[in-house]
């Protein structure tokens, strides 16, 4: 996964993003911004601020990876990469890099491993699985893996970034419950829902849990929603409230082809906004706006999008995908139901690797 750097990212914003890279960045302003949306502390909250978001993304585009380092804590640096991925706006691979070349220095440094678990998590969500897995690795070898010392929100940003990269396995899923469990003032939904879907990811990993781990998470996890980088749906709005334009289109190409469907539904805490109960499956635009693509990658599917897919497959839905350029291609409601039709009529998406 690329992302946009220079005049690339100017254009991402128009004249804003010019203004900000045309003005020398102020690297401690930068941090205590990033400060300040990580207090959102969910993927969802980062939605409401997009605005913010993308205006830090900019000004962290002018920069290279050693001024952001050279003017900052590493720690600090991590949160801030991790707003910018938890906001499908991650920045360039070079300070995923750069950072990565840090984290074995500090790994065994206590007040570090929360910040760095959220960097692996980072990672992942980025798409950079080498430097994620690396993290993973350093932060167990480094004393991660042992009960209590991470706070919640570190343990439960350390457990998904390793189911993500295969590496959670019960010993490790054991020592990072304890840490939740003791930290369990400090979790928040959104920790609870990562948590809950790193079950789903490491495949047979609660067949070989114990009691009191899988008391913890039925008890903690089970009927929290994942915090999806969409947004989380008002309690006091219908589902199909909350669909995007382009879904309810979808939704009304679906219903021209007398397929019956839902218009948003949960499966194992997964919110998917199309899908058939005649056909078990899901039908997902990958759009940004609805958390299924990076707003600065030069690739459609963002890896959340692909974490959801495989919550759906593992609760024996099948899953189609569409991309946004493959839609908005798409001129007439003709053209749409034809689409879909001979899309529902091939094969669903193979999701058997990670």
């Amino acid at each position: 996964m690329s992302s946009l750097t220079g005049a690339k990212v100017a254009k991402f914003l128009g004249l804003r993003g010019a203004r900000f890279l045309a003005t020398k960045v102020d690297v401690p302003e930068l941090i205590r911004q990033g400060r300040e949306l990580g207090k959102a502390s969910s993927r969802a909250a980062l939605a409401s601020v997009r605005q913010e978001v993308e205006e830090l993304q900019v000004k962290v585009g002018g920069l290279a990876p050693h001024e952001l380092l050279a003017g900052a804590e590493l720690k600090d640096v991590c949160g801030l990469v991790r707003v910018l991925s938890s906001a499908l706006m991650p920045p360039q691979e070079a300070f995923f890099d750069a950072i990565g070349e840090q984290v074995a220095k500090v790994a065994k440094v206590p007040d570090s491993l929360d910040a760095l678990a959220h960097f692996a998590l980072a990672a992942a969500e980025a798409g950079h699985w080498g430097i994620s897995q690396k993290v993973v690795k350093d932060l167990c070898f480094g004393g991660a893996a042992s009960p209590n010392s991470l706070r919640g929100g570190g343990a439960s940003a350390l457990a998904l970034s390793a189911a993500a990269n295969g590496a959670l396995d019960a010993p490790l899923l054991e020592a990072l419950v304890r840490s939740c469990s003791a930290g369990e003032m400090d979790l928040t939904p959104a920790h609870l829902g990562d948590l809950r879907l790193a079950t789903v990811l490491a495949k047979g990993v609660l067949d070989k849990s114990d009691s009191k781990v899988l008391s913890f998470l039925r008890t903690m996890c089970n009927d929290v929603l994942l915090d999806d980088p969409r947004g989380a749906p008002p309690a006091w709005l219908q589902y199909s409230d909350y669909l995007t334009d382009a879904e309810h289109d979808l939704s009304q190409a679906l219903e021209s082809c007398e397929l019956p469907h839902c218009r948003g539904t949960v499966i194992n805490g997964a919110f998917f906004p199309v899908s058939s109960n005649a056909l078990k499956a899901v039908i997902c635009l990958e759009m940004a706006d609805a958390g299924g693509a990076y707003f600065n990658g030069a690739f459609g599917r963002c890896t959340w999008q692909m974490w959801k897919y495989r919550v759906a497959s593992a609760a024996g839905w099948r899953v189609y995908a569409i991309g946004k350029d493959d839609w908005e291609t798409l001129k007439d409601t003709e053209q749409k139901v034809n689409f879909v039709r001979g899309l529902l009529q091939g094969s669903p998406l193979d999701l058997k690797a990670p």
